[in-house]
C-alpha cells in the first residue's frame, strides 16, 4: 500500500515517540481506510512525503538486507525534499525477542564494517540502546524497543535533532557522532 502525506489524517509526532517508548500498542496516524502507521508526520521540520506500508514496505526493507526479515508489519517514510531527505524505517515483529534478534544481527553485520557503514557506536537514551553509524552521506540510528526495530537516516546537520525529535528528548541527550557513545568493533 502506498499513501501520500496529503491522504493522511493524523496525530501529533508524540504518538510515534510513545510507540517507540512502548507506551501505546497501536498507531494513530491514519491513511486511507483503516491503515495505520506509527511514523510521525514530521521529523525536525521535515514533513512526511511518501509512506510505504505492508508488503511494499517489507520489500523495500528486504532489499536493504538482501533477504526477507519477516516482520509482522513494516513502514517506510520519506521526509523532506530530495536534497535533505530523511528516511525512517520501522519493522514490527511479533515479540521483543524477534526485534532484539534482528537488532543484534544488524549490529553484527554493520559492526564488522560491511554495507558501506562506519563509525559504529552505541549509547543509551531513555534506557534504549541506540546504535549510530555513518554511511551514504547520512548519520543513521537504529534500535529496538518492545517489538519494533527502528532505523532513522538523516543528513548530518539534522540527525541528532531528528532523533531527539523522534524520542521527544532534548538534543543534548543525543551524543554527536564519535561523541560519548561506546565504539563498537
Amino acid at each position: 500500500m502506498y499513501i501520500t502525506a496529503t491522504a493522511m489524517h493524523g496525530c501529533i509526532r508524540a504518538v510515534a515517540a510513545l510507540a517507540v517508548a512502548g507506551l501505546v500498542g497501536s498507531a494513530c496516524v491514519r491513511g486511507e481506510g483503516d491503515s495505520a502507521t506509527p511514523l510521525p508526520r514530521e521529523l525536525h521540520g521535515l514533513e512526511l512525503g511518501d509512506l510505504h506500508t505492508g508488503d511494499d514496505a517489507a520489500r523495500l526493507i528486504g532489499r536493504l538486507h538482501g533477504s526477507n526479515v519477516s516482520p509482522s508489519e513494516s513502514y517506510v517514510g520519506y521526509y523532506g525534499p530530495p536534497e535533505m531527505r530523511a528516511i525512517l524505517y520501522l519493522s514490527r515483529f511479533h515479540d521483543h525477542s524477534g526485534a532484539q534478534s534482528q537488532l543484534v544481527a544488524m549490529a553484527d553485520r554493520i559492526g564488522s564494517g560491511s554495507g558501506g557503514f562506519g563509525h559504529h557506536t552505541q549509547f543509551h537514551v531513555l534506557g534504549i540502546e541506540i546504535h549510530s553509524v555513518f554511511g551514504y552521506g547520512q548519520i543513521h540510528y537504529f534500535f529496538a524497543r518492545e517489538s519494533d526495530v527502528v532505523w532513522l537516516g538523516m543528513p548530518p546537520p539534522m540527525a541528532r535533532a531528528g532523533l531527539a525529535d523522534l524520542l521527544l528528548v532534548a538534543v543534548d541527550s543525543i551524543p554527536s557522532l564519535g561523541g560519548t557513545g561506546r565504539i563498537v568493533t
